[in-house]
Order: structure tokens, then C-alpha cells, then sequence
């Protein structure tokens, strides 16, 4: 599924390069003005004779010289030749739709990054759990971006992937209802023309989606070079609804029980998927522990706001089928470092027993990071909605943050009365702006206890990344779209 070695070597050496700007020639180039004349047909000795007389700052000029219209010509080639080719690839996850629309030239094999075209809906297909039909038609929008940026004449030609993340992977109505919405949502993308194999359209494993997020980064921060060592790459940790991932390389590969360590890109990737720890599942979790006696039966919670009243009786996401929770805001309000304990408890109950030492959360095992860590998703999104530190006025900038400042935010947003929460924070997302407290609760304690970062360890956060002068969306997307061109 992934590139070859020939690919993986080729395909490094183009995400790697950097723009070529051409500049003044220096003064000593302009020095060595004296043409040389070929006059009979002893020229070449002629040749010879008049290279020897050169000086050796003369010969450097001309070879410097000849090596600057090289790869000016090269990238030249790169700008203006090339075929272009697409790549479309359906993000179908837990909260909503994407699709990502990228534009690659193609050089000598090679498929380069040109720029890409992102558009999203909600809800996702999971909120049309029995509608198989209709969760299909909620894809149509999608569709329509994609056929408008993909000229017609590519079509056929242009692989589209279909993947369904967490939402379908824990749909609480089962496996069979989610394999309908999957065939019904296969035979409408089917119909507009694009390449479709049937290895492009499936649930996607956690594995993939976090091996696909740790391409799509490094690519993008152009850290695959064969000149890039480990400890230059980057470590990325994805927070979705259904689940989360954490990937980073290793030299650590020997000591690693099978499947934690993926071959990628020429480095050996740690990679590992805890599903049923995204930011949605976790919440239902949380709400079930820590609770205390409550009026009519309900039970108040210290992850609810003041005024908070909701619950979840049955085929609650994230839960098992016959699990529910029901929980009311204590009249105090929201406490931070509770919400922190019911988080970690619930992390604790859902862990597997360690089998193999050392391990984070879920009974997995880890290894040691040596590089800076990258957040991308929710990680991004609940801090900019809590204010959670001084946000840049582009989002294509890495936001520096810590836990710290998670825990600093939360603490803020835990005292505030649900019905006061979207004023004082109009980012949070209307849908779940009651959730806010139990979320930086809970992401401080998947950052601290789950991914091993001290309170002051600075991570950044991404949403876009500006690839040679164009936002590129951080997700995992990019990822299997260069894997499937790899393979065509």
C-alpha cells in the first residue's frame, strides 16, 4: 500500500526541494568576458590550449556558473512541464465529512505536491445510523467540489478513496449498519466518473489513519529527505471523535512487539490508534465516573457545567450498546482537576493489562520521543475555542502551547454556567459548547498521562500548513492520497 524503495527515494528527493530563486551573477563571473572562437577544424586544440592559460578562479566561475543554469533549468522543468495529475480523497469521519482535492505534476515518476482544494460538511454518515440511503446523499456537496476542480479530461484516470474513520468504526448500531452506509455511499461517489478501485472505498484501520497523518506532516514540514535524520522528523498526535493516534520514528524498532512499528518513507515509524479515545467516545467514559447522587434520579457530575441537564439512555457513542450515563451540572459548577480524575479513570478502566513494558494508556506499549510533537484536530479546535493562548492572525502558523495552558483555560471555562458559555466563548462549537470543560479536561489528562508530556512541554498545533506558499489542510488525508498515486 505504501511506495516502493525506488518511489520512496524518488519522491523524497521532490518534497524535499526547495524554491530556486535566481539572483545577481557575481562580479566574477562578469570577470571572464573573453569569448572563445572556434575557427578551423583545429579548434578543439585551440580549445584545449586557451582552457589550460585559464586561471583557477576563472575555472570555479565557469564551473559555479554551470551548475546555477543547471538547476535553474531543473526547476524551470519542475514549474512548467510535468503532467498533472489528481488525487480525491473522502474523509467520512465521526463529526462530519471532508473532501481533500490535491493537484500533483508529475516529474520523471515522481508525484509533486501542487496545491489543494478542502471542503467540509456536518453531520457525518454516522448521524444517519439507519438512513443508509440518506448518509449517502449527504456526500453530494463533496462531489460537487470534486467535479469542479478536477477537469473532466482527468477524471477517469483520477483515483477517489472513500474512507470512513472512528464514526463507522463505533457506530453503536453495529457492524452490518455501518457496511450499508458504506455500499450506498461506494455506489453514489461510483457514479461520477473517477477511478475507483475496490481496495479505495473502506473503513479505515486507526494504523493507516495515524500512518497517513505522520506522511502527510513530515511531507508538508518537508522532513522526508534522506538527508533528514530521525530526532528532524516530527512527532504528530491526531485527535478525532471516534479515536486518537500518536507517530513519531523510532531507533527503537528491535525492542518493538508486533505492530507498533511501521516501515514509512524510508524510517521506522512508532504508530498506535486507541479507538474509542476520541474527544466524542472519551466524553460518554468520562460521564460515568466520579458520580455523585442527584435529584430525580440523575446523578451530577464534576465535568458538567452549572446547568447542565443531558444524558444518553441507549446505543450511546463510545459506549456498549446497552451502556448509558445521565448527568446534571452540581450547583457549585464544573471542577477542573475532577473532571481530570474522571478522565483518567475512565482511560484506567478501559486499559488492557501491560504486556509488554513500558506502557502509556490501553495496555500500550511505548517507546521514548526524541522530537518535537505536533497536534492536529480537536487538539487545535478546543484550544482556539477556549482562548487557551494568543492565537495568530493566519492559520497556516503552528500554535506553540503546553498542557499548562490547557489546564489554565480549563480551569476558566469549568466556572462558567452553560447558558454562559458560547458568550464567553463564541469559538466553541454550538453543537457541543456545553462539553467544553470535560474536554480540555480530558486532553490535558491523554496529553500528560496518555502521550507522557510534562505540564510545560511545548507542543504546536496545526489546521493548515503553508506548502510552498499554499494551505494544505494538516490531515491524514494527504497521506493516502500519495500512497494510492504511489501505486498506480
Amino acid at each position: 500500500m505504501f511506495a516502493s524503495e525506488k518511489q520512496k527515494s524518488r519522491s523524497k528527493e521532490f518534497a524535499d526541494d526547495e524554491e530556486i530563486e535566481l539572483g545577481e551573477i557575481s562580479d566574477e563571473f562578469d570577470r571572464y568576458k573573453k569569448p572563445i572562437v572556434i575557427e578551423n577544424m583545429n579548434s578543439l586544440e585551440q580549445l584545449a590550449k586557451r582552457w589550460k592559460r585559464c586561471s583557477l578562479n576563472e575555472m570555479r566561475a565557469i564551473g559555479s556558473l554551470i551548475v546555477v543554469l543547471c538547476f535553474a533549468v531543473f526547476y524551470f522543468l519542475i514549474e512548467t512541464d510535468g503532467v498533472e495529475n489528481y488525487a480525491v480523497v473522502i474523509d467520512a469521519g465521526s463529526t462530519g465529512s471532508r473532501v481533500h482535492v490535491f493537484r500533483f505534476k508529475n516529474m520523471a515518476g515522481v508525484n509533486v505536491l501542487k496545491d489543494e482544494v478542502f471542503k467540509a460538511i456536518k453531520p457525518g454518515l454516522k448521524a444517519f445510523a439507519l438512513e443508509p440511503d440518506v448518509a449517502a446523499k449527504t456526500l453530494e456537496p463533496l462531489m460537487q467540489t470534486a467535479m469542479e476542480n478536477v477537469p473532466e479530461k482527468f477524471r477517469s484516470s483520477t483515483p477517489i478513496t472513500l474512507r470512513a474513520t472512528a464514526g463507522l468504526r463505533l457506530l453503536p448500531e453495529g457492524a452490518e449498519a455501518a457496511e450499508r452506509i458504506l455500499e450506498k455511499s461506494k455506489a453514489l461517489v461510483g457514479g461520477y466518473g473517477f477511478r475507483m478501485d475496490d481496495e479505495y472505498v473502506s473503513i479505515l484501520d486507526g494504523t493507516y489513519e495515524g500512518a497517513y497523518g505522520w506522511i502527510a506532516l513530515n511531507y508538508l514540514l518537508r522532513k522526508l529527505s534522506g538527508k533528514t535524520s530521525v530526532r528532524d522528523t516530527v512527532a504528530v498526535a491526531d485527535l478525532g471523535g471516534g479515536s486518537t493516534q500518536i507517530m513519531y520514528a523510532t531507533n527503537n524498532k528491535g525492542r518493538a512487539p508486533t505492530g507498533y512499528v511501521l516501515p514509512l518513507e524510508g524510517y521506522d515509524v512508532y504508530t498506535k490508534s486507541f479507538k474509542g479515545f476520541g474527544i466524542m467516545a472519551a466524553r460518554a467514559k468520562i460521564l460515568k465516573q466520579n458520580l455523585d447522587e442527584g435529584d430525580r434520579g440523575w446523578q451530577s457530575h464534576p465535568c458538567a457545567a452549572k446547568g447542565f441537564n443531558g444524558g444518553c439512555t441507549e446505543k450511546c457513542y463510545g459506549l456498549e450498546p446497552t451502556d448509558s450515563y445521565a448527568a446534571i451540572g452540581r450547583n457549585e459548577g464544573a471542577n477542573f482537576e475532577e473532571c481530570v480524575d474522571a478522565a483518567l479513570a475512565a482511560m484506567e478502566k478501559e486499559s488492557d493489562e501491560c504486556e509488554f513494558e513500558p506502557c502509556s494508556f490501553a495496555g500500550a506499549w511505548t517507546t521514548k520521543r526524541t522530537m518535537p510533537l505536533y497536534g492536529m484536530s480537536y487538539f487545535y479546535e478546543r484550544a482556539q475555542a477556549a482562548k487557551a493562548v494568543k492565537w495568530p492572525s493566519s492559520d497556516t502558523k503552528a500554535v506553540k502551547i503546553t498542557p499548562e495552558n490547557y489546564k489554565e483555560a480549563g480551569k476558566k471555562v469549568c466556572k462558567v454556567p452553560v447558558d454562559q458559555i458560547l458568550k464567553e466563548f463564541p469559538d466553541a462549537e454550538e453543537d457541543h459548547f456545553e462539553y467544553l470543560c470535560l474536554d480540555l479536561a480530558y486532553i490535558y489528562a491523554l496529553l500528560t498521562r496518555g502521550y507522557g508530556l510534562s505540564d510545560n512541554e511545548e507542543l504546536f498545533l496545526v489546521d493548515k500548513i503553508n506548502y510552498k506558499g499554499k494551505p494544505v489542510e494538516a490531515a491524514w488525508a494527504l497521506g493516502d492520497a500519495i500512497a494510492v498515486m504511489n501505486t498506480i
